[in-house]
């Protein structure tokens, strides 16, 4: 009994030690949620500051670049640019300066300012710096020259058509104006400020700079951030500001020098720490307490008396005194319990000592029957569990080693079994069907392997079902089916191939109907060799083929262009368009009228291999990503293998792989160039490229004719057969092709 009790005050001391624990890792957890959440907040901070400079320097970037392109495109004279850039200085608070230097040294200000002669402003920094960069950039912050502030400057390109520097467009805005956001403290305990690529403070809380200042450094206010930052990367990291530890979240601003900087002290959320070490203790104190006096009770009320009660218990196993007796005692828990086994001593005595003997060998002889029982179950069990697994699997070793995993019908191995088999008098006369299935290699690159398996499952079910319940077929290759018919005549064997071909008029691959050339052969005397009579069967059935395949491929390729149109609309008439466009570019050409056909052909099946690409990809919005776009240039080789199906359509294949090659060598598939590219490839080439920019698509708005015909230009040469273009544009479209200069 003692040793029970030591385990119960073991217990009970464990349940402290537990809870004490428990409260103590939850401590941990709230101060480490803490520390968190301090790191959170830094970078939260950071990136709200950073989103707003962000979004304040991209839109007056954009001013600048659109202001770049607009002279860039030409159009306007130098007063009509003059009042323009006034207008966008009046409307851009930011901006107090809006101006144009070209590559010749000659400025238009929206200031008003005119430089001295002599002076050439191509060497100042925005200039030099847009011209080598070659796109928009932002100059580092400085005093301005009338001392009086501190700016920026933001400075574009502007290149010609034939892509010659024209000169720079800039404008100045103030700092101060950009980065106010920052002179304020957002919280207590957390700042923000912005340093440039030298170190130099742009803005900080509270910080003004007045005319005559010399910009301050990041260690004047920060001791150390320029030891913890590294690089363009963004990172928040333990950092000391002020005396005050804390995190410092940091990250590059877009398209600048600057970096934007977040620092977040622990101690605004001390308060939240006092109180959870608050609960912590209040939560021990109170169950140590609870603990204690559970146990003072449990001592007082129930361990006392069973240890009293197990004193007496014990007197009487251990005694030779049959008569002794318990003792009762006032207040004592246990006390109808002790005059309980006073009244069973009465009656028992040597009776209950012999009872519980005999009741023990029972309980050991029932525990060694059951173990025994359960060890049977077990190895019945395992058995049959054995058993039933080698069953299953002799079954499937039999099942697949004489059947086709695709159809489910026979293999070949079992078939010349059974040829052998069946080859006996008592057969005769044997007939043998060979059967082929036509447009599996068309359907695979149309519509994937998937399909082509269909077109096999499908086939096979067309045979069975025109087939008797004994007849045996069996898939003999790739595409090709055997079909054994033992005591068949020949002319029975032709009605069992006209009931499949009607069976396989009924089955269909989407809109493409299961086709299967045919032919039969029959063994009637025992001279005959079987092995003959198959490759009679065989060339009955390679005869077919060739009298029946181009038509069948024709009409297989008429369906995938069928399917095309009708899954995307857009590209049937993109098709009829560059067809026509074709046959108007190969008559300005003076191509013959058999070229002019091919053109036309061309034209229509151009995009023919695009079947093979799902329609969530060609009805996309927006640009492709990209795996899409490697999906997409796969669809000039998928054009060409379907179309080299069709005898007759081999050579325009040939023109529809090569149709998105570019004249400088770095187009698809081949990446061959200049004259390698076939004369009507190059054609096709310009008349799509034309008609994609002059009609809507999924991704864009429709260009207009001059644009376009400005895009076909600029890319002559590169892209496209510079003469072709030429004369694309002249005859075809009927324009004036303005010489670049």
């Amino acid at each position: 009994m003692k040793h029970i009790i030591r385990k119960f005050y073991l217990a009970g001391s464990i349940f402290i030690a537990v809870v004490a624990v428990g409260l103590f890792i939850q401590f941990l957890y709230f101060n480490a949620l803490l520390d968190d959440g301090t790191k959170t907040a830094a970078a939260m901070a950071r990136d709200t500051a950073t989103a707003r400079i962000t979004g304040s320097l991209r839109e007056e970037g954009q001013i600048v670049s659109d202001l770049a392109a607009l002279i860039a495109n030409g159009g306007m004279s130098g007063d009509e640019l003059l009042a323009y850039m006034k207008k966008l200085q009046q409307d851009n608070s930011y901006y107090y300066s809006i101006y144009y230097l070209s590559s010749g040294n000659e400025m238009i200000n929206s200031s008003g300012w005119t430089p001295p002669p002599g002076l050439d402003l191509t060497m100042r920094p925005w200039y030099a710096k847009a011209e080598a960069e070659k796109k928009l950039v932002f100059t580092e912050a400085f005093i301005n020259a009338s001392k009086d502030r501190l700016i920026m400057t933001i400075a574009c390109p502007v290149y010609d058509p034939q892509g010659d520097l024209k000169g720079v467009v800039a404008g100045d805005i103030e700092v101060g104006g950009m980065t106010g956001i920052i002179n304020e403290r957002e919280y207590r305990d957390r700042y923000a400020f912005i340093i440039d690529g030298k170190d130099n403070v742009l803005a900080y809380p509270g910080m003004v700079y007045s005319p005559d200042d010399d910009l301050k450094k990041v260690s004047d206010i920060a001791p150390g951030f320029e030891k913890v930052i590294s690089g363009n990367k963004i990172d928040t990291v333990r950092f000391t500001l002020n005396g005050k530890e804390g995190f410092l979240a940091y990250e590059p601003i877009f398209g600048t020098d600057w970096i934007m900087a977040s620092f977040t002290a622990d101690s605004m959320f001390d308060s939240v720490d006092d109180r959870i070490r608050f609960m912590f203790l209040m939560g021990l104190f109170s169950s140590l307490i609870l603990c204690g006096l559970y146990l003072i009770l449990q001592k007082k009320n129930f361990i006392d008396p069973m240890l009293s009660l197990e004193t007496d218990i014990r007197n009487i196993s251990n005694g030779d005194n049959f008569s002794y007796r318990l003792q009762s005692k006032s207040g004592d828990i246990f006390s109808t319990v002790r005059d309980s086994i006073n009244a069973l001593l009465d009656k028992n005595k040597i009776l209950f000592k012999e009872l519980e003997q005999k009741q023990q060998e029972l309980e050991r002889a029932n525990q060694e029957l059951e173990a025994y029982v359960q060890q049977l179950k077990a190895s019945e069990q395992e058995l049959r569990v054995q058993y039933e697994l080698i069953i299953a699997s002799e079954k499937q070793n039999a099942y697949l080693s004489y059947h086709d995993h695709l159809t489910g019908i026979y293999n070949r191995r079992f078939c010349e079994e059974e040829i052998k088999r069946l080859d006996t008098e008592r057969n005769l006369p044997i007939s043998i069907i060979m059967g082929d299935v036509n447009g599996l290699k068309i359907t695979n690159d149309a519509f994937g392997h998937e399909s082509g398996d269909t077109l096999l499952k499908r086939a096979a079910a067309a045979m069975q079902a025109a087939c008797r319940s004994d007849d045996i077929i069996a898939r003999w290759g790739g595409d090709e089916y055997v079909i054994l018919l033992p005591g068949t005549k020949l002319e029975e064997a032709e009605e069992i191939i006209k009931r499949i071909r009607n069976m396989c008029e009924k089955e269909k691959i989407g809109a493409i109907s299961v086709s299967i050339s045919l032919g039969a052969a029959a063994k009637t005397s025992p001279a005959e060799d079987i092995q003959k009579t198959l490759q009679s069967a065989e060339d009955r059935m390679y005869s077919s083929k060739m009298s029946e395949s181009e038509k069948l491929t024709g009409n297989v390729l008429k369906t995938i262009i069928s399917t095309l149109h009708e899954k995307n609309p857009r590209e049937e008439h993109h098709s009829e368009r560059v067809s026509q466009l074709c046959q108007n570019f190969g008559k300005a050409a003076g191509l013959s009228e058999a070229e002019i056909g091919k053109l036309k052909i061309v034209g229509l099946v151009h995009d023919v291999g695009k079947i093979a690409i799902e329609e969530s990809v060609l009805d996309k919005q927006g640009w492709f990503n990209e795996e899409e776009w490697k999906k997409v240039r796969l669809h000039s080789e998928i054009g060409f293998r379907i179309l080299s199906t069709v005898n007759s359509m081999s050579e325009i294949a040939e023109y529809v792989l090569y149709h998105h090659e570019r004249w400088d060598g770095r187009g698809y598939p081949k990446g061959i160039k200049g004259m390698e590219i076939p004369l009507l490839s190059r054609i096709t080439a310009i008349a799509d490229a034309y008609d994609a920019m002059t009609n809507d698509s999924s991704y864009r708005k429709a260009f207009s004719e001059d644009m376009a015909i400005l895009q076909l230009t600029r890319n002559a040469g590169t892209q496209f057969d510079p003469d072709l273009v030429k004369i694309f544009i002249g005859q075809v479209l009927g324009r004036t092709l303005e010489p670049r200069s």
